[in-house]
């Protein structure tokens, strides 16, 4: 309890991990086509289980898909040089994993 474990493996690890009993919440990252291959299923089941919104899984899900990494630029009496720093970090955000910050 009170740990995370990160392992390697296939679609049959995936699809093991993900429903067994000791998994309590899953967290994914990646495209919409592997959000639905593990919420859904996949093939033409998959397809018809997503157009009825009858998930595989029924634990708490949470996902972030397709770069989805906003910038939020708050208002305020910023000083040209807090501008500058902060501009140079995003661009640095988007040079080294190209703005994907999951």
């Amino acid at each position: 309890e009170g740990f995370i474990q990160s392992v390697y493996g296939g679609v049959e690890l995936g699809v093991y991990l993900c429903s067994h009993k000791l998994v309590e919440e899953i967290h994914i990252t990646g495209s919409d086509r592997t959000h639905d291959a593990i919420v859904y299923g996949v093939g033409a089941e998959g397809k018809q289980r997503k157009a009825e919104d009858r998930p595989l899984l029924t634990k708490p899900i949470t996902s972030e898909l397709g770069n989805i990494g906003p910038v939020i630029v708050v208002p305020g009496e910023w000083s040209a040089r807090q501008l500058k720093y902060q501009a140079s970090h995003i661009c640095t955000m988007l040079c080294n994993n190209v703005g994907f910050n999951c």
